[in-house]
């Protein structure tokens, strides 16, 4: 999402009291043959969209192991939310009555929460988050450190918020048809959608504080659209009770054990494959596909 990184999503708005519902999923009862339906990104009234906590894993499809390019993508995806995070939380910080912020800010936990899923899931070995604003790679911190101190008023604020979530809708897109792994693919596609309602979220609550929000990165059309789209859930994905597992292990006869290691700097340490780190810098594949670390 951005010129850094997969970053702001969990976006929400105005005056109504919202309730994040990262822990929700649209589901059915299981039928006769144990298959049901959830949605992997649900959403409110007021457009906070939430990665759904539980039951990921069985929505995911048996692939095989992840390779260096994929791991370091992923590991990107996951410093962009953390960036979105902890930028969230001191614009909370400081505006402590726009609560809109704080619920936006920990429907970015559960961001963060589905990328860590799919890690878990391929038995990649990654390291704990850092602590709030700080980031191994200079790139994300200077634009961290830059979206921190630019802003002097709350409706300035959104705005930042706004042009946060209106790159990621732009580099989600960009990156999506270069996405292999449907695995992958199904999150990023998902965090595209909670991008665009946070974005449209984010401008409504601009407007009601008489503000104007001009667009940056997407065309005035896109743009448009989003602003006159209703709020979208997530694709509903089969969820097979019996079936499915929480690890990727001996599957396509894989052995069990650790698949990959990814380090702090986002660096792939170790694959199954043959090859680390990643091979490519370009959009759409690796640790380079924004303005990552490359």
């Amino acid at each position: 999402m951005k010129t850094n990184l997969f970053t702001a999503i969990a976006f929400s708005a105005f005056s109504l009291c919202l309730m994040s519902s990262c822990s929700q999923s649209d589901s059915t009862p299981l039928d006769e043959t144990g298959s049901s339906q959830m949605a992997l990104l649900s959403v409110d009234a007021e457009g906070v969209s939430a990665m759904t906590r539980s039951n990921v894993v069985p929505v995911l499809t048996v692939t095989s192991p992840l390779d260096a390019d994929e791991i370091e993508f992923l590991y990107a995806m996951r410093e962009d939310e953390k960036l979105a995070h902890d930028v969230y939380a001191v614009f909370a910080d400081k505006y402590p009555t726009a609560p809109q912020i704080s619920r936006i800010m920990r429907a970015e936990e559960s961001h963060i929460a589905c990328v860590d899923s799919l890690l878990d899931y391929y038995e990649i070995e990654y390291t704990p988050l850092t602590e709030a604003g700080v980031f191994s790679d200079p790139t994300r911190q200077t634009f961290y450190d830059q979206l921190i101190t630019q802003d002097t008023t709350l409706v300035q604020t959104f705005s930042t918020m706004a042009f946060m979530e209106e790159e990621s809708v732009a580099a989600y897109k960009e990156v999506l048809p270069d996405v292999a792994n449907e695995n992958i693919a199904l999150v990023v596609s998902n965090l595209m959608k909670a991008s665009s309602n946070h974005l449209k979220a984010v401008v409504r609550q601009i407007t009601v504080l008489g503000g104007t929000y001009v667009p940056v990165v997407l065309s005035q059309e896109d743009f448009d659209a989003i602003l006159n789209a209703p709020f979208t859930h997530g694709n509903a994905y089969g969820q097979y009770k019996g079936k499915g597992g929480n690890t990727n292990s001996q599957k396509g006869g894989k052995a069990t054990g650790a698949k990959g290691k990814v380090n702090q700097a986002g660096v792939c340490t170790q694959t199954v494959n043959g090859y680390a780190p990643g091979q490519s810098q370009d959009k759409g594949v690796g640790k380079g596909y924004r303005k990552g670390k490359n």
